[in-house]
């Protein structure tokens, strides 16, 4: 997550259609400093206003946060843009083309597959993916600062019913994937979990699942977050 700018960001479900003025504010300011738009060009009150209802009208579903992670992307020349600077014009125009290239890259990023186990806690060396969302939970118990996770985790989570996948808008971008991973694994932290999956040595059959947990998940809908 980008770092704090003068002030907290909102909690992760909190949607631009949810949030107050003042939370708006903050992705905005982040991604002037960002695009090191200097201090004399910084957006009057009025255009504030005018900014805060353009995302509030054309992205109400995103978070802050992830307002915030497009215009960083942008800046490290992660997006498809020619120029991402705004040429000290910090406009509607300008979010507007930094947010549709962000979308663009959204949508050419890996999306779901299909796997060949079924279960909630499995053998993580049987599968790549699930051997990397092991290693990036382990790095999350190390204490690692995490701003970003594939979505191929998200997917093998989610296919393992470690949660229930995300609806609407939201599961068709990677940055609500990457929080509802990030949610998931504060929580096997709270819960004491040193793993998520069981690992092995040697294949084993296919039709065979070997549970981690004496009470695994039969309904991820319960998880408490």
């Amino acid at each position: 997550m980008p770092p704090q700018v003068g002030e907290a960001i909102p909690a992760p479900a909190a949607k631009i259609a949810e949030c107050t003025l003042e939370q708006i504010k903050y992705p905005l300011r982040f991604a002037m400093i960002t695009v090191g738009l200097r201090a004399q060009n910084f957006p009057a009150d009025a255009e504030k206003v005018v900014l805060v209802n353009f995302l509030r009208r054309h992205y109400p579903t995103y978070t802050p946060a992830e307002i915030a992670f497009a215009f960083e992307l942008a800046m490290a020349r992660r997006l498809d843009l020619e120029n991402p600077s705004c040429f000290e014009n910090f406009s509607c125009e300008y979010v507007g083309r930094v947010l549709s290239a962000y979308e663009k890259w959204d949508s050419r990023t890996p999306k779901s597959r299909s796997y060949s186990h079924h279960g909630h806690y499995l053998p993580y060396g049987l599968n790549p993916e699930r051997e990397a969302a092991e290693k990036w939970y382990r790095r999350f118990m190390d204490g690692e600062f995490i701003t970003f996770i594939p979505a191929s985790v998200y997917n093998i989570l989610v296919h393992d019913k470690a949660f229930a996948p995300l609806t609407g808008p939201e599961g068709q971008r990677e940055y609500p994937k990457f929080l509802r991973v990030m949610r998931y694994f504060e929580w096997g932290k709270s819960a004491n979990k040193p793993t998520i999956y069981v690992e092995v040595e040697q294949p084993l059959p296919e039709n065979v699942i070997y549970v981690k947990s004496e009470q695994p998940v039969e309904n991820p809908d319960e998880l408490p977050f």
